[in-house]
């Protein structure tokens, strides 16, 4: 051609050729049963998988030894919280003629803060509790009830624990925590028809003598509704006296 052009060619490029080889089964020519079939995938998947499954391995004994090892520092724990305890409980503080709690109640929140289990918890509430009952300081034992109420998770102890507090609370003349702690009762009472009366009749007087008649006869028609009477006849007869006499 003229002028020195090239030619263009007319090969064409040719596609790289794909690869229609399948990939390789190692059990494509496995005879036997499908159990024998899995064990050996299991076994073959170990082999290859060999520094994985050893750390996965590791790591559960890791896990197991660290559980196991907890549970047994919880139980020496405790086991130390009750020795300890058992030492306290002869502690002439802790009498039932004590001229003052405060010695007693210093004493058993030294216990807390060296014990922190849960029962080292509960029994040094429980005799701090005692403690302010036989001293007749209501209003303090009406705050330790609150914790112990706070502290458990059964609800039926729960609501045990609150109605404690509310009726020392009630004696202290403490009307608005007492009837915040009937409220609490009733939360963790359920359906029983006694509970729910002795709970509604106690924040009925609490709300009275705080001067609430609002929300004190709302508590009162609550409990006249109650449909089971035949449970709570003693109830529903001290409510009705205490309201004649207000």
């Amino acid at each position: 051609m003229a002028g020195g052009a090239t030619r263009k060619s007319n090969r064409r490029v040719k596609a790289p050729e794909q690869s229609t080889s399948n990939a390789y089964d190692p059990f494509r020519d496995f005879e036997g049963g499908p159990v024998e079939l899995f064990l050996h995938k299991v076994f073959y998947h170990v082999r290859t998988n060999f520094k994985l499954v050893m750390s996965g391995v590791v790591l559960a004994v890791l896990v197991l030894i660290g559980a196991v090892s907890y549970r047994f520092y919880q139980e020496s724990q405790e086991r130390k919280a009750r020795e300890a305890f058992d030492e306290l409980v002869g502690d002439p503080r802790l009498g039932e003629s004590v001229e003052s709690t405060a010695p007693g109640a210093r004493l058993l929140e030294e216990y807390r803060q060296n014990h922190s289990t849960e029962g080292a918890q509960r029994r040094a509430l429980i005799y701090e509790l005692d403690l302010y009952r036989q001293a007749d300081e209501y209003d303090k034992a009406g705050d330790v009830a609150k914790k112990l109420a706070e502290l458990l998770e059964m609800p039926e102890l729960r609501a045990f624990y609150y109605y404690q507090s509310a009726v020392y609370y009630e004696k202290a003349e403490s009307y608005d925590k007492s009837a915040e702690g009937f409220q609490q009762m009733l939360t963790y009472a359920g359906d029983d028809p006694f509970m729910k009366a002795l709970g509604l009749f106690g924040r009925g007087r609490a709300l009275t003598f705080k001067g609430d008649a609002e929300q004190a006869e709302q508590a009162f028609g609550e409990l006249w509704a109650i449909e089971e009477q035949d449970q709570i006849q003693d109830i529903r007869a001290a409510a009705a006296a205490f309201l004649i006499a207000q």
